[in-house]
Parts: C-alpha cells; structure tokens; sequence
C-alpha cells in the first residue's frame, strides 16, 4: 500500500527518526535536521500571479507549455495539515496535527516532523521537487529523499486565502479530478494545509 506524505509521518512518532537528531543549523544549509522556515506571505487575494500583458505567451513550437515551478510567492509558506481522507476515512491523528509541518519554498516541497514545536525546531521527513500547471490547477511532486525516494504522483491543488487542498496519487495512475479519497480510490489522498502563523 502506497503512504501519503502525512501518514509517513506515523513513523516519526514511535522514534523512527531519533538516531538523526542532531543541532539546527543555519537556514541557507540543507541537513537532514533543519529549523523550519518562517512564512513567506501569499498575495493579498490568494490568486495566482497574471502576466504583465493579461495573456499565456504561447510556446514557439505550438505545443502545451510544460509545468513550471510554483509561481514565487503563491504557495510558498509554512503549514499545518487539518485534514488527510484516504479511502473515504480521516486519517489524520490529532498528535499528527501538533507535530507535522509542510514547508514550501521556491518550488521545494519538504515535511517536517516538529522535536520542539515551541521553538519551531524539526526532522526533515521528505524532500520533493514540486512543479504545477497553475493554469490547470495541478501539480508533480518528484520525490528527492525520504521513504519515498524516486517516486512520482500527481494531483490538483487548489488554493483559497490560507487554506491549500492537495488531492493526489501515483503519477502511473489517472490524476484525481476531485478533491475527494473514496473507498474505491485505491492510492489516492486528499489533503487539506492551512497556512502556519506566528502569533503576535
């Protein structure tokens, strides 16, 4: 059975991660332990970036562009999962909602499991490259490390003030076209993140 990027989290809680702990480095260093990213904040309305001239510019060769990365800004942020349906069920263990952090800055997709929610200080779980069609509302994520390593799925995003629906599955199966996991949907997740805020 394929695991989404939340349930893999399951092994964090019963020390899947304790023989890696080691202490935060600076932010502009990649290790494998690492102090989870501010916020970086979204555009006011929460819609995507038009062009400067209002049209797509359309791809010399007459072909559908390819994916690119995520428009700077639009997803990139801290967050917080509320909601994980697999097989039409929540999935999501409330201990889950405490401790996992999805950090998304200039196209990388990475899950943390938060040792010091306080201090906002985590095991890094997973690392993707992350491309979307924002035209499409729909992404990639390429899977760099973790229990996942080289796997690839694809699904549709959408995004709505601070709240992100990600709804997605094997990238060797049809994308989901719904926000929705039925009991029938074998390998698909339907994911909801709201947007992490410091308190003030």
């Amino acid at each position: 059975m394929k695991k989404s990027l939340i349930l893999l989290c399951l092994c964090a809680l019963t020390g899947f991660a304790s023989s890696q702990n080691a202490p935060v480095k600076a932010p502009t260093v990649d290790p494998a332990v690492t102090t989870v990213k501010a916020e970086v904040p979204a555009p006011a309305n929460g819609a995507l970036p038009a062009p400067a001239n209002g049209a797509l510019p359309a791809p010399a060769n007459g072909a559908l562009p390819a994916p690119t990365k995520v428009p700077p800004g639009v997803l990139d942020g801290v967050w917080v999962p509320e909601h994980c349906e697999y097989q039409g069920k929540d999935e999501l263990d409330p201990k889950l909602k405490e401790a996992l952090r999805l950090s998304i800055e200039k196209g990388e997709h990475k899950l943390y499991f938060l040792t010091d929610p306080v201090k906002m200080v985590g095991q890094r779980l997973s690392k993707a490259e992350l491309t979307v069609d924002a035209k499409k509302g729909e992404f990639e994520l390429a899977m760099n490390d973790g229990e996942r390593k080289g796997e690839k799925v694809h699904g549709i995003y959408e995004l709505s003030g601070d709240t992100l629906k990600m709804c997605y599955g094997p990238s060797t199966e049809a994308r989901p076209t719904k926000f929705e996991a039925k009991a029938e949907q074998k390998d698909v997740f339907n994911e909801t993140w709201t947007r992490f805020k410091t308190k003030k």
